[in-house]
């Protein structure tokens, strides 16, 4: 798939975290509209960020919300497949952020 058929404009990793939740606040609150995704390590955890993000903006498309494994090369290959950017909030960053640029 080339990178203009991908599902995503933007996929956010580590959007359950505090610097995720700033970030994944700061896009939907964009005036222009952008496919965006939320992916982190616990389902549990993204929809309760989800709903809360959209409680705040209730005027914001709901994202998507995708489950991958930041430690794990198929899941991280699986998740830029679907997308243009990824963001990444991993932190720290040294520990959990490398396989990502992999």
């Amino acid at each position: 798939m080339n990178r203009k058929q991908r599902p995503y404009d933007i996929i956010l990793l580590g959007a359950t975290g505090f610097t995720g939740q700033l970030t994944a606040e700061y896009l939907l609150k964009q005036a222009h509209p952008i496919k965006l995704a939320l992916a982190g390590r616990n389902a549990e955890k993204l929809e309760q960020v989800c709903e809360s993000l959209l409680a705040d903006n209730p005027q914001a498309n709901k994202p998507d919300l995708l489950v991958a494994d930041n430690h794990n090369m198929a899941s991280l290959k699986q998740l830029c497949a679907q997308t243009k950017v990824v963001i990444s909030t991993v932190g720290p960053y040294t520990q959990h952020g490398e396989d990502l640029i992999a």
